[in-house]
C-alpha cells in the first residue's frame, strides 16, 4: 500500500513472490484469467469503480515501470520475515518489510525507486484526490505464500488519507486485493490488474487481501 500526506500515509503494497525476478519475469505482469467463481472489480472509462456510499477506487494504468516493478520484487525476496513483527489488524507474523517509514528510508531501492514513483503518485494524488501535498510516507512490501500468511481481514486505512496497491506478480496467484461493500463475504470484489497499474483508495475503503492460490507479496 502506498500512502499520502497531509492527513497521514501508508505504504505502496505489493504482491510478490520469488518467481518474479527470474529469466522470465516479464511474464509475471499480467494477471492470470478470471474464475468464474470470483466476482471482480469492474472500472468505468475514466477508471472508476464505485464502493458505495460515496467511496470509490482509482486504478492507474502503467503508472509503474516494468524495471521499478522488478526492483522492488527483488527487494522483497531480500528481507527476512521477523516473526515477531505482528500485523496490525489480526496480531499475527505480518510477513512484510517497510522500505520507507514515515519518511525514512529502509532499504537501498528506495533510494533509487521511489523518488519516479513519488512524482507520478504526486501527480495522480493532485488530480484525482485535490492533495497537492501528497507525498510517500511510508512503502512497504507484503509477502503472501501457504506456510506463512495467505490473508488480511476486511480493514480501514485510518492512518492514511490514499492508500495505493500493486500486485507485483499477477500471473502467478488468485485472488489478492478485494473490497468489501458489505458485511458479506459473497461482496467481495477482486482487483485483476497489471503489475504496473495502482489501485488507489481513500482511507474510508473497506478492504483486504486473500490470496486464494499460488504465493505472493
Amino acid at each position: 500500500m502506498l500512502g499520502a500526506q497531509p492527513l497521514a500515509a501508508q505504504p505502496l503494497g505489493a504482491i510478490v513472490s520469488d518467481e518474479s525476478c527470474s529469466e522470465n519475469a516479464s511474464s509475471t505482469l499480467t494477471p492470470r484469467p478470471r474464475r468464474p467463481d470470483l466476482r471482480y472489480v469492474t472500472f468505468d472509462t475514466a477508471d472508476v469503480t464505485d464502493a458505495g456510499s460515496g467511496r470509490v477506487a482509482r486504478l492507474a494504468r502503467g503508472i509503474l515501470l516494468p524495471a521499478e516493478v522488478r526492483t522492488l520484487a527483488e527487494a522483497v525476496l531480500s528481507f527476512k520475515p521477523d516473526p515477531k513483527h505482528l500485523d496490525s489488524t489480526d496480531g499475527l507474523p505480518a510477513y512484510e518489510m517497510y522500505i520507507r517509514h514515515k519518511g525514512v528510508d529502509m532499504h537501498p531501492a528506495a533510494a533509487s525507486t521511489l523518488p519516479p514513483i513519488e512524482a507520478r503518485f504526486g501527480a495522480f494524488l493532485a488530480e484525482h484526490y485535490s492533495c497537492e501535498g501528497c507525498h510517500l510516507c511510508s512503502v512497504l512490501l507484503r509477502r503472501y505464500q501457504a506456510a506463512e500468511r495467505v490473508q488480511v481481514k476486511t480493514h480501514f486505512d485510518r492512518m492514511a488519507f490514499v492508500t495505493a496497491v500493486a500486485s507485483l506478480n499477477p500471473s502467478e496467484f488468485d485472488g489478492g486485493l478485494f473490497l468489501q461493500r458489505t458485511p458479506r463475504v459473497d461482496s467481495r470484489e477482486y482487483f485483476a490488474t497489471e503489475a504496473t497499474d495502482v489501485a488507489f483508495h481513500s482511507y474510508d475503503l473497506e478492504h483486504g487481501e486473500a490470496l486464494l492460490e499460488g504465493r505472493a507479496g
